[in-house]
């Protein structure tokens, strides 16, 4: 196994964004490698372009960078081409692999940190990143205390790679890198974790009505994912009732998308991708948890959105959202 790690970053029209990302990654390196020369051996950048044609002299500049430049010229779809990190991870023999977002800009240090916790505790199986609560090194269980951002899981491959052939199967829920993690966990028991609380990468801020139509099918694809890795009927039950409960404002935004569209449209349509989320998950509420599903589609009438800047709701959503979180956990 190389004594290094892989960094991944999928990209689109933000190839800019990737080679920026890939570059800050390099200068990093020479700088942690320049102060500690034995500790580190590689870092080893993959570029993977997905339906963008860049110029001769992006491609250039890019080639400088990366040590392996994937491109996909035509379309190949977004999640595709995150869960695919997994498999040149799974091509490669690297200690450490990291699927990193082109445009979650990182902080100073980031990579310092993150090969400084690996190289203090040889324990560790993932550092999390951005964690929301406090930092702590501990053994988990399940996926309470891991986020699902895509940036922020950096993975020790000795006990985790064999379970990255997982991401090719889950890439249409667009949560193709938790599949990976609850098949780590579940395969090992438990995986050792250490979280970093302080902030190491910051998140380009989204146009709500542009997350309508762009992440339905990850809205839903959660709800049905989620339920596929339950053990039992009562778990199933109750993860829906939460799931309801706890996005109950989202819910008219995420189904106007394709309200009219099913049955109209090819089933492979980039204006309304992986549109069948959204029914696979409405069935399910509907024959797992009758009365919740009426409550979900009275929540599907009322353009919550259109209330966020309102403070008064703004305050009803927080205590909502806080209670459900702590009933069901």
């Amino acid at each position: 196994m190389e004594k290094g790690i892989l960094v991944y970053i999928p990209c689109h029209i933000d190839f800019d964004d990737a080679v920026n990302q890939g570059e800050s990654l390099r200068l990093e390196f020479a700088r942690i490698t320049a102060k500690e020369k034995d500790k580190y051996q590689e870092l080893y950048l993959v570029l993977s372009v997905n339906a963008f044609n860049p110029s001769n002299e992006q491609i250039d500049k890019a080639n400088k960078i990366f040590d392996e430049v994937i491109h996909y010229p035509n379309s190949y779809l977004a999640d595709v081409n995150i869960s695919q990190g997994f498999l040149v991870a799974l091509q490669h023999d690297y200690e450490l692999f990291w699927l990193l977002s082109a445009n979650d800009k990182l902080k100073e240090g980031t990579l310092e940190r993150i090969l400084e916790e690996f190289s203090y505790d040889e324990t560790l199986d993932l550092v999390i990143l951005d964690q929301k609560g406090p930092a702590h090194t501990v053994s988990v269980n399940d996926m309470e205390l891991i986020n699902g951002l895509i940036s922020g899981v950096v993975y020790r491959t000795n006990r985790t790679r064999q379970f990255f052939n997982t991401a090719p199967f889950f890439p249409w829920t667009g949560w193709s890198h938790l599949a990976v993690l609850v098949a780590c966990i579940r395969g090992n028991n438990e995986l050792r974790i250490k979280a970093i609380r302080e902030e190491m990468f910051s998140q380009a801020s989204q146009v709500i009505s542009h997350n309508g139509l762009k992440y339905v099918h990850s809205f839903y694809g959660l709800l049905v994912q989620n339920v596929l890795f339950l053990e039992n009927q009562r778990e199933v039950k109750k993860y829906l009732r939460g799931f309801v409960r706890q996005n109950f404002f989202l819910m008219h935004l995420y189904s106007q998308r394709d309200s009219s569209s099913f049955g109209k449209v090819p089933l492979i349509n980039p204006l309304h991708y992986m549109s069948w989320n959204s029914l696979l998950a409405e069935s399910i509420l509907k024959s797992q948890t009758p009365i919740n599903y009426v409550f979900y589609l009275l929540m599907k009438k009322i353009p919550f959105e259109r209330l966020q800047n309102i403070i008064f709701f703004q305050s009803i959503h927080r205590y909502i959202t806080e209670k459900n979180q702590s009933k069901f956990k």
